[in-house]
């Protein structure tokens, strides 16, 4: 009977084999597991950014009330009411304008088409702003017309 012939492999080279296996299956692992933990992480960062707008909004939205329903009692007035505080919410309105502005400049990426069409749209009506104040301030604008606008911009 012929001996039975076995490839030659050393001792040291199929404890290697042993090792490799489960050293390459938790190297895929970790890097699976460093890849889940960087999206976690940027999806914390996108959260805390978009918290960050929504504040500002809600801020520029209550101003835009209070500048919307001062406005509405200077024109009906005729001007004699609200003339002294009315300056003071629009102050008020245009810090939180500029809070806006920068949050969602800091926010608002191309990964962002429909936040970016809505800040466009926003932007749009806000570009009206100073012109629908000039009016107010000569009464040469109705309630309704100036209301709407206000209404329209924080809708």
């Amino acid at each position: 009977m012929e001996p039975v012939s076995r490839p030659s492999s050393s001792i040291a080279s199929r404890l290697g084999l042993i090792v490799a296996l489960p050293l390459i299956v938790i190297i895929v692992l970790a890097v699976m597991l460093g890849q889940s933990a960087l999206e976690r992480s940027r999806s914390a960062e996108t959260t805390a950014q978009l918290s960050g707008l929504s504040a500002a909004v809600s801020e520029l939205v209550h101003r835009l009330q209070i500048e919307r329903g001062s406005t509405a009692g200077f024109i009906s007035s005729s001007g004699s009411q609200m003339r002294d505080v009315l300056p003071g919410f629009q102050r008020d309105t245009d810090t939180a304008l500029a809070q806006f502005r920068s949050r969602h400049q800091q926010t608002i990426t191309a990964d962002t088409p429909t936040a970016q069409k809505q800040v466009a749209d926003v932007e749009s009506q806000l570009a009206q702003l100073a012109d629908i104040r000039r009016q107010a301030q000569q009464l040469s604008i109705a309630i309704g017309e100036s209301t709407r606008y206000y209404t329209a911009t924080i809708d």
